[in-house]
């Protein structure tokens, strides 16, 4: 996978800069959205707690204005996550067929029709949206857990172990879900495939079809790959809807181990507020829920190795003998 990658990096060479402004755009949304979680402490404990309606309206308004700063920052990263899906999607799909234009006869016998037109059609679109999605939302985990971990140490440093094994289980748990989910997905493409041959071949020669009446047998064999492409499909379909309910399901239970334990030290201790107990499950559900994102990233993001490595192997496939015009 790291390797088709690397091949694709070259895309990028110019527009670095801009790359790394879109990195630095959701850098700041997700520190943005950390502090107005944050003011949440200050409006629980000095505004509602305390009954002064000064800090309830100040602490408001300023959490309205960082909420418009937030929206700044993701639109201008969103931006910048269509361009470069978009132009990924033109530069793998020119170049593709602009190598597909050079194949010797050799190739051409190698490369269905089919499979050639999925990969300049359904795998560029799938590779647009990994790169659409990876530009957006691929660094906010690590980012958002770094950022919940440096504030948990200088606000309670007492419950910073609490969150860490908080994240490590959590992460184990939906991580161990999606195991080995990549060979599902590779069974899919294959049967994807192969419905697409099948579909190709029985179009282009449907003359052939009806002069020899075959148009049951070959109805039969379309039925056939079909029924296969279902149920390859529906292996990882299910292990994706387990995922979800599953991802959500333990962030609730985390922020509820949060304000039990929080909680005691509040009733008992006395060691936090109440406003920082909250702050504490909004940082902590804010740290898991780009965890619990993979649910919708992932069925984009497994099977691009399979169609980025097709595609690229296409624009990169070297004529076995060379053809010169007669």
């Amino acid at each position: 996978m790291y390797k088709n990658f690397r091949k694709m990096i070259v895309i990028y060479k110019g527009s670095r800069r801009a790359l790394i402004i879109s990195q630095i755009l959701l850098f700041l949304s997700v520190a943005t959205n950390q502090v107005i979680m944050a003011l949440n402490a200050r409006l629980i404990n000095e505004g509602v707690q305390a009954s002064n309606i000064n800090v309830v309206i100040t602490t408001s308004m300023w959490m309205i204005g960082l909420t418009l700063v937030l929206t700044v920052f993701s639109i201008g990263n969103a931006i910048y996550a269509v361009m470069f899906a978009e132009g990924t999607a033109n530069f793998l799909r020119v170049n593709t067929f602009r190598k597909i234009e050079t194949f010797s006869f050799g190739n051409l016998d190698r490369f269905h029709t089919g499979d050639l037109l999925v990969r300049l059609t359904a795998d560029v679109n799938n590779v647009k949206n990994a790169v659409l999605y990876g530009v957006m939302s691929l660094l906010q985990a690590p980012f958002t857990i770094l950022m919940v971990l440096a504030i948990t140490y200088f606000l309670a440093p007492s419950q910073l172990m609490l969150m860490v094994i908080i994240m490590v289980v959590v992460s184990v748990i939906l991580f161990s879900l999606l195991r080995n989910i990549q060979k599902l997905f590779k069974l899919r493409q294959d049967a994807l495939d192969r419905v697409n041959n099948a579909l190709q071949e029985n179009l282009s020669g449907v003359r052939v079809v009806k002069a020899f009446v075959r148009e049951r047998y070959e109805s039969q064999r379309f039925a056939g790959v079909s029924d296969n492409l279902r149920d390859a499909a529906l292996a990882p379909g299910y292990r994706i809807a387990v995922f979800l309910p599953t991802a959500t399901a333990l962030i609730y239970t985390a922020v509820a181990v949060v304000y039990l334990f929080m909680g005691r030290d509040v009733m008992i201790n006395q060691t936090l507020s109440l406003g920082e107990v909250v702050v504490f499950s909004q940082l902590l559900a804010a740290a898991l829920t780009p965890i619990a994102m993979l649910a919708f990233i992932l069925p984009l993001w497994m099977p691009v190795k399979l169609r980025l490595g097709a595609s690229l192997m296409c624009s990169t496939t070297r004529r076995k003998f060379r053809t010169k015009p007669m």
